[in-house]
């Protein structure tokens, strides 16, 4: 079987992610590196009383990878055992790609927008038994 490069150059970012994953105080942020060390995305968890704001930044030539949807499953898992009970992000409007992620949640995903911003949220108790994140 062949293997697909953008996916395995997707991973081997990810290789080192699970070695970066930081708590620091009730905040979880996460980086994911290339295979030269270089830092090509980045996933923050923000909390707030019983929510939670995740936050992404891929670099531009790693967008489409399906690196932004890993980096969520890892985020959407340490909300879920931290005990956060909503998960929730903003967009602009527009932004095709990111518009995109949410679509691979596997769980119900609330959409609402307002004046050119686009805000998700998902109850974090339904991912319980539907997410998974695979251990490099």
């Amino acid at each position: 079987m062949s293997r697909n490069p953008r996916t395995t150059r997707a991973r081997s970012a990810l290789t080192v992610l699970a070695g970066v994953s930081i708590a620091a105080g009730c905040s979880v942020h996460l980086a994911a590196r290339d295979t030269i060390g270089r830092v090509v995305a980045v996933g923050h968890l923000l909390p707030d009383r019983t929510g939670v704001e995740a936050a992404l930044l891929v670099e531009d030539s790693w967008q489409g990878r399906g690196l932004g949807t890993r980096l969520l499953r890892y985020l959407g898992h340490h909300a879920l055992t931290g005990g956060w009970e909503t998960l929730y992000g903003f967009f602009l409007a527009g932004d095709e790609r990111i518009d995109a992620i949410p679509r691979h949640v596997p769980a119900p995903v609330g959409r609402r927008e307002d004046g050119g911003a686009v805000t998700v949220s998902i109850q974090v108790h339904g991912l319980a038994d539907r997410l998974s994140v695979r251990r490099p």
